[in-house]
């Protein structure tokens, strides 16, 4: 105990000094005992607030740290998040993929209208190439609608945010999983099960993928039309946010009018002639049959001949009965054994 300061002198010291601006540290150092004794008579005295850093040195460091490590560090944590806004039909169009059966070769475009909610368009890809996006997704809404006056993606960089910001359509993106590609999944648990379909060997991917096109697409056409005629709940905080998506489309227009995209207007050339070299037009896993490849309508008219009425053969997925799918998938794998 020889050398401890009197508890006494050092409570003196705390309420002396603590007000003056000295810091525990310096007070510890002082009269040879620990800081954290005296924090303890800090506390124990009342004087604890008067060592807490004040708001102005905070700012201050939080200041000087933003202007140090730029707008990740210090903006965007203390800006809090926003309200969205979309004043009108066509203000802004949300595009992504859904891409829960990319290794089967099944992907799923959709593009939403920020204010109505409309689901402007779902399609079902054999591949996310830039170039199919654009002819199977984007390019059909615009001619059917008009040009948005902004398209927002998780890709790119204009107009880009991160896909957990990209709300209207990552939401959505729900539906399509639960209602078009869960019946999907379970007749690939099925098929892998049995041994029948190995996502490593490419022409079990191509058949299965090609059979399945059709059929997934009639999925996302049912719940396209459902969804544009079903009821949306309001957004919090916005007024008159709620409502049937094609009703509000209609109901808030456009202000401008839209501009739409020139007859015979190839997008995609004229990308390529400003670029300065060609994108790439062909999916690596797309090498067994080219032609089909070229040629969507007559592949989906083969593949309905294989599988037979596509309603039927949908509805039947959806009630896990999947004989005619396996057998038209192998009926389709025969071609390429």
């Amino acid at each position: 105990m020889a050398g401890r300061p009197p508890i006494e002198d050092l409570k003196k010291a705390v309420v002396e000094l603590v007000p003056d601006g000295v810091g525990t540290a310096a007070i510890a150092q002082e009269f040879g005992c620990s800081q954290r004794r005296v924090q303890q008579i800090v506390k124990a005295v009342g004087l604890a607030r008067l060592v807490e850093p004040v708001r102005p040195h905070l700012d201050d460091v939080v200041c000087e740290e933003a202007c140090r490590h730029g707008d990740n560090y210090g903006v965007a944590m203390l800006l809090g998040r926003g309200v969205y806004v979309a004043h009108h039909f066509a203000y802004s169009w949300h595009m992504d993929l859904a891409c829960k059966l990319q290794e089967y070769g099944i992907y799923v475009g959709a593009l939403i209208d920020g204010d109505s909610r409309k689901a402007l368009r779902l399609v079902a890809l054999v591949d996310k190439l830039p170039v199919t996006i654009y002819d199977k997704l984007f390019a059909p809404a615009a001619n059917s609608h008009g040009l948005p006056d902004q398209l927002i993606t998780d890709k790119g960089s204009e107009w880009f945010v991160p896909s957990k910001r990209n709300t209207r359509v990552e939401r959505f993106n729900y539906e399509i999983n639960m209602r078009v590609l869960v019946p999907v999944r379970r007749l690939i648990n099925v098929l892998e099960l049995r041994g029948l379909l190995d996502r490593y060997l490419g022409k079990h991917v191509y058949a299965f993928s090609r059979v399945m096109q059709p059929l997934v697409q009639h999925g996302l056409d049912l719940l396209e039309a459902a969804w544009n005629e079903h009821s949306v709940r309001p957004v919090r905080n916005m007024e008159h946010s709620g409502g049937i998506p094609n009703r509000r489309a209609v109901l808030r227009p456009h202000p401008g009018g839209q501009l739409k995209l020139p007859l015979r207007f190839d997008g995609v050339h004229e990308y390529e002639e400003a670029r300065g070299r060609p994108l790439e037009h062909t999916s690596r896993d797309d090498g067994y049959d080219s032609e089909w490849c070229a040629r969507p309508a007559a592949r989906a008219r083969a593949v309905a001949a294989v599988v037979g009425d596509i309603e039927s053969a949908w509805c039947e997925l959806q009630d896990c009965s999947y004989t005619r799918s396996i057998d038209a998938y192998l009926c389709f794998l025969s071609y390429y054994n």
